[in-house]
């Protein structure tokens, strides 16, 4: 990118997943005269990502993706394929690493507690964290509109690995340690850290869903301000407290046709 240094204009950035290497992005910010970021962090973390740039750099928040025109009605096409849908609740995560903090294992953890409840109940699931599940291009829509509901939270971080060390001391441990779980790769690489930073941000999935008129049983939060509990999703507490009073509203199914519709005119029709 060297070259571009020496042309004119205006120059933004627009990083993401700004938890790891914020250092980084402030070089670069710095070297090529960067005059703006859009950040997907909430205000209240841009001192703690961009503290050299604060003074001279102006930074505004944007959504981490959004509902491309020619993406819906591909949507629309694909959905109209699908005359129901057979699985009650659909999921697909990475198993997030132990760098991006407690934050980042509640993926796996909702899976697995909300596969094991809901599979005990007869419901029919179709939720998986490994790789070899993973789905990609249109069949991400597919799978989407063939599930009455689907589970997930704000994507993000707790921890700020600001030059990458936690990263590289948490991978290189595990390494070695096959199977660590994370508060013994947290005792190695980062003791004390988890919660240091609140990065957390609405993801395009949960825009995606919105779309194909998916529920969504989400970890109560703020998701930009874009999605409000009771009204676009169904709330689950982050410590799973109230699974069952939320798997008694997928069972009964009463209510997902309320929750879609409002997510649908609110956040993709508006």
């Amino acid at each position: 990118a060297g070259p571009l240094k020496e042309t004119g204009g205006r120059r933004v950035a627009l990083p993401q997943d700004e938890n790891l290497r914020s250092q980084m992005v402030e070089r670069f910010a710095e070297q090529f005269g960067v005059d703006h970021i859009f950040s997907v962090g909430p205000p209240s973390t841009w001192s703690q990502l961009y503290p050299r740039l604060r003074e001279r750099v102006g930074v505004s928040r944007v959504l981490t993706g959004y509902l491309d025109p020619r993406t819906l009605e591909r949507i629309e096409q694909i959905a109209a394929t699908i005359d129901r849908r057979p699985i009650d609740i659909g999921y697909r995560a990475w198993r997030a690493a132990p760098w991006l903090g407690r934050h980042g294992t509640l993926k796996v953890q909702i899976a697995q507690a909300v596969e094991r409840a809901a599979r005990a109940r007869g419901l029919r699931v179709d939720i998986s964290t490994r790789a070899s599940d993973a789905i990609h291009g249109d069949d991400w829509y597919r799978f989407l509109a063939s599930c009455k509901y689907t589970i997930g939270l704000e994507g993000g971080a707790s921890v700020h690995d600001a030059d990458g060390s936690v990263k590289e001391c948490s991978d290189q441990y595990v390494a070695h340690h096959a199977g660590a779980e994370f508060e013994e790769v947290e005792a190695a690489c980062f003791p004390g850290r988890d919660g240091e930073i609140d990065y957390r941000a609405i993801s395009p999935r949960h825009l995606e869903a919105c779309a194909t008129r998916t529920c969504q049983v989400l970890v109560e939060g703020d998701y930009n301000g874009v999605l409000e509990a009771g009204r676009h999703y169904v709330p689950l507490q982050a410590d799973l407290s109230n699974l069952d009073e939320v798997l008694d509203v997928v069972q009964s199914d009463v209510q997902r046709q309320r929750i879609v519709d409002a997510a649908y005119d609110d956040v993709v029709a508006s």
